[in-house]
């Protein structure tokens, strides 16, 4: 069985090696040439490689600059360069961020305790490096990975490209969309599915943990306990990150989520030294939050539940002169906040933002308490059947411990603030009866991405709950006088806990992020019809069936036709399942029944090169009323001669059209 998998997986290992590299590499460099500790730059480096990697694509794509592996290594090299300019000419009136050095120890070993569990609930939920997730949204994915890689545009003001009738040579016509994520997984050796199967193993095994125990050290000024428990907490739960790679598939706002405790990190790096201002903390907070927002601007909204209390927080400190800020940093503050403020007046009130809340009104799909319930105790969705279906009783008990910890100690009490707006938010998206409908009425709030948001913070309260626990058991040792030396014991009662939650939680919950993987990467050859996209039959044909490499496709995107553009690179008319298709292609799907006897039609193929036709019964979403446009398509296949069949998979059958030479 290892070596079935072993297989199934060489594939993935150079592409994992290589977003490892590029997430820790470049970004430690820059981070040790502006003074950060070795582990703090090495825990940091993902985001500052986000963002340049982000704001590069954009840069990049408005100058003319192709973006690709080389450039890409060019833009850090570049970043490298002024980093070393900073430090040799400006460095006294640049000083470094005020950083505690942290102990990467426990979390290095959290990280090593549960890799094996979250990498092998992973694997075995995708089954293969090659499959595709069955879901919608990888339609779109997998084809801007290779737009980006075909046309050399990568910049997030271009991407809808993808999604609409442009040709390669017209790519910086496209209008916006978040492509962080895309930009990422282009660099990486692969076809897009293996390159993105790769980067979601490397990000939700070792990017997220790491990134959670970052911030508990840096919360708590270096508790080894705390970091070492809320990285292990950081892969128990399945509402995030396993939903959110699996459910849509929404990998860019997964890959955004994935950033928010370094991006927290981040700010809280900027306003830790009280008696000046830091431009290095400015300039990497601008920088993680630039890739946050362009991995998705879903990330800015997640990141504003935690922030929003923490600023609360740290003006209550100021007011209560247990913080003196400089000039600069209050100006800055004031400033922060009323832009802050005036922009999000302008943006509710705006007409836009109405009317795109007003098109998203969804049905009751549970009641308020049960929402919280499911939020407590991490069992989203149960009653839908996509989600935990048994209660997690541990996190719950947990989560309540660390409350009752945080607020005895009055310690970090916003992490309580930011999990219960988490809470309501979901809440209200699943039981619309709530006040403030308005926030998650768009299109970044539907309630898996707002569920999402919970384990963000729930993560580090779990640790708290932990450490509570440790403290009284330790206190009680002291207490009888039991203690011949307390370090030795201290480590002895994280490892009984470590151990307890391990198999309270079913070894990280390991099977329900198995479970949570495969409802949407699995193919099921009947009943389901979400999970239908492309069977291994067909990924054989598209792969194997010799066809001329520059001639296009045309087919119904509700069926496997879009993989011939992703993997092989063959034009397709419909690259999504839903787009701003031009007139042509509109004239096509409505007349395609005339094929052979409408001059237009005839002259709209041979502009476009058409000379084949993808055809499958077995439709992805067929009762999607947004999709009924592509009938006409499949309808058109049933009146071609069986010799024009190249080659059948099940029922989906690639057909050679015949020449079209209306008079």
């Amino acid at each position: 069985m290892l070596a079935t998998i072993f297989r199934e997986w060489t594939p993935a290992i150079w592409s994992a090696l290589a977003a490892i590299i590029i997430f820790y590499l470049p970004g430690t460099i820059i981070l040790r040439l502006h003074k950060f500790s070795t582990a703090s730059s090495a825990l940091f480096s993902p985001a500052v490689v986000a963002g340049l990697l982000g704001l590069g694509a954009i840069a990049y794509g408005s100058i003319g600059i192709k973006w690709c592996a080389l450039s890409a290594v060019s833009l850090l090299l570049l970043a490298i360069v002024c980093s070393i300019l900073v430090n040799r000419f400006i460095t006294k009136t640049l000083p470094p961020p005020l950083l505690p050095k942290t102990k990467i120890l426990p979390i290095f070993l959290a990280t090593l305790l549960t890799l094996p569990y979250n990498l092998w609930s992973i694997i075995k939920g995708m089954g293969s490096a090659n499959a595709p997730a069955q879901t919608w949204d990888a339609v779109f994915h997998y084809s801007a990975i290779r737009w980006i890689r075909d046309t050399g545009n990568g910049s997030t003001l271009h991407l809808s490209s993808v999604a609409s009738s442009l040709t390669e040579n017209q790519s910086y016509k496209g209008g916006f969309y978040p492509a962080g994520f895309h930009d990422f997984v282009s660099l990486l050796p692969g076809n897009p599915i293996v390159a993105t199967n790769a980067f979601v193993l490397v990000t939700v095994c070792l990017v997220w943990p790491l990134s959670c125990g970052f911030l508990a050290s840096l919360i708590s000024k270096n508790n080894a306990q705390l970091s070492f428990f809320a990285t292990l907490a950081s892969v128990t739960f399945v509402s995030f990150p396993e939903r959110l790679v699996s459910y849509g598939t929404l990998w860019p706002n997964a890959y955004s989520y994935t950033l928010i405790p370094l991006a927290l990190a981040a700010v809280i790096t900027l306003l830790l030294p009280a008696d000046r201002f830091s431009v290095r903390g400015a300039l990497l907070s601008l920088v993680t939050l630039s890739g946050v927002g362009i991995a998705h601007p879903s990330g800015i909204f997640a990141l504003s539940v935690g922030l929003l209390p923490f600023l609360c927080s740290f003006a209550l400190k100021i007011a209560k002169r247990q913080i003196i800020l400089t000039k600069t940093q209050l100006y800055l503050c004031v400033t922060s906040v009323l832009i802050a403020a005036c922009t999000v007046i302008k943006v509710w009130m705006s007409p836009l933002f109405q009317n795109n809340v007003a098109s998203w009104k969804r049905e009751s799909i549970s009641g308020i308490k049960d929402a919280i319930l499911e939020a407590l105790f991490e069992n989203q969705f149960s009653n839908m059947g996509i989600g935990n279906p048994n209660p997690n009783y541990l996190l719950a008990i947990l989560v309540i411990a660390g409350f009752v910890y945080l607020l005895l100690t009055r310690n970090n009490w916003w992490l309580i603030a930011a999990w219960s707006i988490a809470v309501y938010l979901f809440a209200n998206s699943v039981s619309l009866r709530l006040p403030l409908y308005n926030l998650v009425g768009p299109w970044y709030g539907d309630p898996p991405r707002l569920g999402g948001i919970i384990p963000l913070y729930s993560t580090i309260i779990v640790g708290y709950g932990l450490v509570g626990i440790h403290n009284v058991l330790l206190s009680t040792a002291r207490h009888y006088k039991t203690l011949p030396k307390e370090r030795p014991v201290s480590i002895a009662v994280v490892a009984a806990l470590a151990l307890g939650f391990f198999v309270g939680t079913h070894r990280f919950n390991a099977s329900g992020s198995t479970l949570q993987i495969q409802k949407n990467y699995l193919y099921f050859e009947g009943g389901a019809k979400l999970n239908q996209l492309l069977s291994p039959k067909e990924r054989n044909m598209i792969e194997r069936t010799p066809i001329d490499s520059k001639s296009t496709i045309l087919g119904d995107p509700r069926t496997g036709v879009t993989f011939y553009y992703a993997l092989r690179g063959n034009p397709v008319i419909f690259r999504h399942l839903s787009g701003s298709w031009d007139s042509d292609d509109v004239y096509l799907l409505k007349n395609i029944k005339n094929y052979g006897s409408d001059k237009k039609l005839c002259r709209i193929t041979k502009r476009n090169n058409i000379r084949y036709l993808y055809s499958d019964s077995k439709l992805y979403w067929p009762q999607n009323q947004a999709t009924r446009q592509y009938d006409s398509l499949n309808n058109f296949a049933k009146s071609l001669p069986p010799s024009a069949a190249l080659a059948h998979a099940g029922k989906a059958t690639l057909y050679r059209l015949p020449p079209c030479d209306a008079k």
